[in-house]
């Protein structure tokens, strides 16, 4: 039973070491699909407005976003080859932008206002890109910004946009010009179109994603279960060791004494043996740092510092309410 509580106490840790891991991932992965344009305001093309010419489209949005210095953005969401997050960020910048800040990429690693208002610049995780960027953690996503006239060569205009402004008449200014820009298309094939207005664009949506961040749901259950495990087998340990810990006491045994000889010091070189795995296997995982081994490490740490405390206190106060002659006898177990 002590080793059964020992193993218990090895996979424990190491299995809240990766529902730790697994949560820096959903982290990471949620800030790169939302966090990065958080704060952008969003607006839409709809689908009813629709004109003839397919390069249309392009060249009223490009021309509304440098009129009016407006950062333009169009992201897609997508499920990777490897089961991770395939993320395109399809961008149009005229000032400086908090994109490139949020995905923690300086320098080189970031693109610069001209290389997006131009073709032929990529800037992304994925091998063979114009300039790369760092693995994201665990390879679990794969971050990729595109001019946005690469868009348009990839996806209809019909879609969400997010814009970034230093203010919001340079946002209304924004949508005026594509406003009339479209009613200019429209009526020239239409005279009697319907005219758009600016609120047409006006959306309080955002873009749907066709793939999601890793769930940690099964990683928590696993983890609730060996821990019921811990603590039923930690009481049923100390029951079954009763005679010993009787005769440990009649030496004159404290009962913390006789807890660290029965199951403490297993349960210390158990823990101790699975953070010694953790820690030489965490440098190896792409993406990692030292900040987040340590939030990774802290999670198991704390936890089965809290479960052995909990389970065996649980079973000396219950020792504790046996006489040592009773004890001795098993009469305990």
């Amino acid at each position: 039973m002590r080793n059964f509580v020992a193993i218990t106490l090895f996979l424990t840790f190491i299995i809240t070491a990766a529902l730790g891991l697994t949560t820096e991932i959903k982290r990471a992965q949620e800030t790169a699909t939302e966090g990065l344009t958080q704060d952008m305001t969003v607006f839409m093309w709809p689908p009813e407005v629709r004109i003839q010419d397919p390069s249309a489209a392009e060249r009223i949005l490009t021309t509304a976003a440098d009129e009016n210095n407006v950062n333009l953005v169009r992201r897609t969401v997508r499920q990777s080859d490897g089961n991770g997050l395939d993320l395109t960020y399809y961008i149009r910048l005229n000032h400086p932008t908090k994109i490139f800040d949020r995905a923690r990429l300086t320098g080189g690693n970031t693109l610069t206002n001209s290389e997006t208002q131009a073709t032929g610049t990529v800037l992304s995780t994925k091998p063979g890109a114009t300039k790369e960027t760092p693995q994201s953690l665990a390879n679990s996503y794969d971050l990729t910004f595109r001019p946005l006239e690469d868009m348009f060569a990839n996806l209809p205009a019909i879609g969400v946009y997010k814009a970034e402004t230093d203010s919001h008449r340079d946002f209304e200014g924004f949508l005026e010009s594509i406003s009339r820009q479209v009613n200019e298309e429209i009526l020239e094939t239409d005279p009697d179109a319907a005219l758009t207005t600016p609120a047409t664009f006006v959306e309080d949506t955002d873009d749907a994603v066709d793939a999601q961040p890793l769930s940690t749901t099964p990683l928590l259950a696993l983890s609730g279960t060996l821990a019921a495990l811990v603590i039923v087998a930690t009481i049923g340990a100390l029951a079954r060791d009763a005679a010993a810990l009787g005769v440990q006491r009649l030496h004159g045994y404290s009962l913390m004494r006789a807890w660290w000889s029965r199951l403490g010091l297993r349960g210390v070189l158990s823990t101790g043996a699975a953070a010694l795995l953790c820690i030489a296997v965490l440098p190896w995982i792409p993406g990692m740092d030292i900040a987040i081994a340590v939030r990774v490490l802290a999670v198991p740490f704390i936890s089965t510092t809290v479960l052995t405390a909990a389970a065996s206190l649980s079973g000396v106060l219950i020792i504790n309410r046996v006489r040592v002659s009773d004890l001795v006898k098993k009469r305990f177990a």
